[in-house]
């Protein structure tokens, strides 16, 4: 199974649902549905229930994401008279093996025409995320905010390399002359061409200084204990490739899970360079990524630079 093909939904995004609120269930039988939700608020303490379109997710509100989602349908591909209404679960720690892993929605999903049986499902099945399964779901996200960076830094070297050769890419002779009197203080009889070739040396050099950064990183969760910040954070190397391992090559999947649990801390004070930069990213919007800081997912999960 592979954890990033589940719809991973964040707490913060929900409506709040009670189990009276059956006018906005979107179900052909709302009050089986209510029934239930209201049976898994029984068993799971605390848990409650909110609505994106027509799906209901099952969350607690200081979690980063809902647990899953749940239903009262017929939820066959191929459907025929009369219509089977069972108790679904929806989850991304549900392995269907009766279904296709390409089709994602049936793969993780567990149904019943047994109430009780749905409601254990629902309790065993519906777990909270631990650190390594959110690094599992945003770790995407990290790689594709730097990706952009890196994109917005080529894009204006290569129009300055335009504006000096008529070309997107100085070719190499070319390149080590202009370096030569850039670097000796040469000055250009075209003053603006002096500065366009100023420029492009001074950002062609941060931008391979930031290729080689941006690489490892320490992922950061926060969580609120008893009134007071908790920390969790694990140091990821090379992320981009730890990433693409763990979600493509499954047999080093709980290895590489396993070293990253192994470089976990949790403490209510983060290191002072650590600090610093979630300091910074706490000041900006949800997915925002900052060239020599770091990566803000929410308001509790960050990616800093090592």
């Amino acid at each position: 199974m592979s954890f990033d093909k589940f719809t991973h939904q964040q707490v913060s995004e929900l409506v709040k649902l009670a189990v009276t609120d059956t006018d906005l269930f979107s179900s052909y039988q709302p009050y089986e549905l209510a029934n239930f939700m209201e049976e898994i608020q029984k068993k799971l303490r605390g848990i409650q229930f909110g609505r994106i379109s027509n799906r209901i997710y099952a969350y607690y509100p200081d979690e980063v994401f809902a647990r899953g989602y749940v239903s009262y349908r017929d939820i066959r591909y191929v459907r025929s008279e009369p219509q089977k209404y069972t108790y679904n679960v929806s989850s991304p720690n549900i392995e269907n093996n009766k279904t296709d892993m390409y089709n994602t929605d049936r793969f993780f999903r567990f149904s019943s025409a047994n109430l009780n049986t749905a409601v254990r499902n629902a309790v065993k099945y519906l777990r909270a995320y631990t650190p390594t399964d959110i690094i599992r779901v945003t770790t995407q996200s990290v790689i594709d905010g730097r990706n952009t960076i890196s994109g917005e830094e080529g894009y204006e070297i290569r129009k300055l390399s335009n504006d000096i050769a008529g070309t997107n890419v100085i070719s190499k002779g070319l390149f080590n002359e202009l370096m030569h009197l850039n670097n000796s203080g040469h000055v250009f009889i075209e003053p603006t061409y002096g500065k366009n070739v100023a420029e492009y040396f001074k950002l062609y050099d941060e931008h391979m200084r930031n290729e080689k950064s941006g690489r490892d990183y320490t992922f950061v969760l926060v969580k609120t204990v008893d009134g007071q910040h908790e920390f969790t954070c694990i140091d990821i190397k090379a992320l981009a490739m730890q990433h693409s391992r763990i979600n493509y090559a499954m047999s080093d999947a709980e290895r590489l899970i396993d070293a990253m649990i192994a470089t976990a801390r949790v403490s209510t004070e983060l290191p002072d360079d650590v600090l610093s930069k979630v300091s910074v990213l706490t000041l900006g919007e949800d997915d925002t990524f900052l060239d020599g800081v770091g990566y803000k997912y929410c308001d509790e999960v960050y990616y800093v630079y090592k």
